[in-house]
């Protein structure tokens, strides 16, 4: 089956086809394909699809061609998990593969769902950002540093986006922005605004 016919039956781009071969996907079949995303992409990850926080996240199968597993039962592995995808989502951030980005926001997401919500996994500036954008207001100062590049905990985050001083429940602020539990930045805001849109809003005087 040719990447372009494939890639219109999954409804993604052949870019991504490409991509997701690279990382083992079958192309031989639609069925096979199918399987495979199922498999390694899980709900959340694959487009069109919703993360349910009732729903207990599965665990993958680690293997050379998705070295990322979604959850893991030790926390100091899982956040090495949530620091590798980081890394895998800086990637993509940083060469404009907006599509695979995508995938990785969903991938550090769940992996940070996962995590007790007083963990401190380190990602780059611009990891947080793509990961708390849905949330973040547009004139905050933060969007426009220059050192993207910088990793930061969630407390070292929070302080640069916010500039609140000795707020206790800072970590915990900056994780659940950027585990985005109702996927808001999937769905979109409800119709009528509630009080965390207002204080989306009150990010930056």
């Amino acid at each position: 089956m040719q990447q372009k016919e494939l890639a219109k039956l999954l409804d993604i781009s052949p870019a991504m086809v490409s991509k997701l071969k690279k990382n083992g996907m079958p192309t031989d079949t639609l069925e096979r394909a199918q399987r495979w995303r199922k498999k390694y992409l899980e709900p959340g990850r694959i487009k069109g699809s919703r993360f349910d926080p009732n729903q207990p996240s599965k665990a993958t199968t680690p293997t050379q061609a998705m070295p990322v597993p979604a959850t893991a039962a030790i926390p100091a592995e899982s956040l090495a998990e949530v620091e590798a995808a980081g890394v895998e989502l800086d990637q993509a951030l940083t060469a404009g593969d907006a599509e695979w980005a995508a995938v990785m926001i969903q991938q550090v997401r769940e992996l940070l769902r996962s995590i007790p919500d007083d963990s401190e996994p380190r990602l780059t500036l611009r990891a947080w950002l793509a990961l708390v954008g849905w949330f973040i207001h547009p004139d905050c100062d933060i969007l426009k540093a220059s050192d993207q590049a910088t990793p930061l905990n969630p407390v070292e985050f929070g302080m640069r986006w916010h500039g609140w001083e000795n707020y206790p429940l800072l970590n915990e602020h900056t994780l659940d922005a950027a585990c985005d539990w109702r996927d808001i930045s999937v769905k979109g805001w409800p119709e009528n605004p509630d009080d965390d849109k207002l204080d989306a809003v009150a990010t930056e005087p």
